[in-house]
């Protein structure tokens, strides 16, 4: 399984339809944000913010105003370069270097898992095994601890 074919175009094969919602979020907050490339940061909001992510609804259950925190991290991680064109295809040149590990880790995840497609769960967890990922210090600077934003059964 790999994230990205022999063309260096997203294999959506490789991807749920969950994670490519993720993904195509991510695009969109990189480019609303100013970014010229995906990062790993934009994944994580991407999950964060999306109202039916199981991530989502398990900070609202603990509390969390998520509509503070994502406003939070987009006025803090806003970019100075062009913005990403959103495209239907994306290609491999359209992530930063932390943005492809953390794809590369999601895919080793889900293999772990036994499954053959990346879902927002594995992103999710591939978000957490970086401690410098900027949202997740966004998440802890406001108290969240982001392991308790992994639903029971995952």
């Amino acid at each position: 399984m790999k994230s990205f074919d022999d063309n260096m175009r997203l294999n959506a094969q490789c991807f749920s339809h969950s994670a490519l919602i993720v993904i195509d979020q991510a695009q969109t907050e990189a480019r609303v944000m100013g970014w010229s490339r995906i990062r790993s940061p934009h994944m994580g909001i991407a999950i964060f913010a999306h109202p039916d992510s199981d991530v989502s609804i398990c900070a609202r259950k603990h509390g969390v105003r998520v509509e503070k925190i994502v406003k939070e991290f987009r006025n803090q991680f806003l970019g100075d370069e062009n913005p990403l064109e959103c495209e239907e295809i994306l290609t491999e040149s359209k992530f930063s270097e932390n943005a492809l590990q953390c794809l590369n880790q999601a895919t080793q995840v889900a293999l772990s898992r036994g499954v053959k497609q990346v879902d927002e769960r594995d992103i999710w967890r591939a978000i957490l095994m970086d401690p410098g990922n900027f949202f997740v210090k966004t998440l802890l600077a406001n108290g969240i601890w982001p392991l308790w934003l992994l639903p029971y059964g995952w």
